[in-house]
């Protein structure tokens, strides 16, 4: 996949994730609405594919955190959309959620650090009290 195309699939599920809305557009003779469609394992029929490339002018978010989505009045309404756009929004976010749980897998946490530190930090003083009595009952 180009680079350009890359980006452009990646700013789309970004919106997604913000709850921008997506303009349908055709980026370098992709349509990004169905590109991300299929980039996302979501298969729509052929005639709702049509419909995509012809009437869809966005999708969005209302404010209460529902996806719909906006189309030309000539080209009336998908009887499939509704539940194709809500199929494609918990792709992006599962997916998304997905690389958050294995990048915190790959990378150590502050926290886990600290709590390290802390058990390094609490076995050193118990060290030190042990040094200092044995210190203690020799001078005795």
């Amino acid at each position: 996949m180009p680079e350009h195309s890359k980006n452009t699939l990646s700013s789309a599920e970004k919106a997604v994730l913000n709850k921008m809305p997506i303009k349908n557009k055709v980026v370098n003779g992709e349509n990004v609405i169905l590109k991300l469609f299929r980039e996302n394992g979501i298969e729509l029929p052929p005639q709702t594919q049509e419909w995509v490339k012809s009437s869809l002018v966005n999708i969005f978010c209302y404010p209460d955190g529902e996806w719909s989505y906006r189309y030309k009045l000539n080209g009336g309404i998908s009887a499939v959309m509704d539940e194709c756009l809500d199929k494609l929004i918990g792709a992006v976010e599962a997916k998304h959620k997905g690389l958050k749980v294995e990048r915190s897998k790959n990378k150590p946490s502050i926290l886990g650090e600290l709590d390290g530190n802390k058990n390094e930090i609490a076995s050193r003083q118990t060290a030190n009290i042990t040094h200092r009595d044995k210190k203690a009952q020799t001078e005795l």
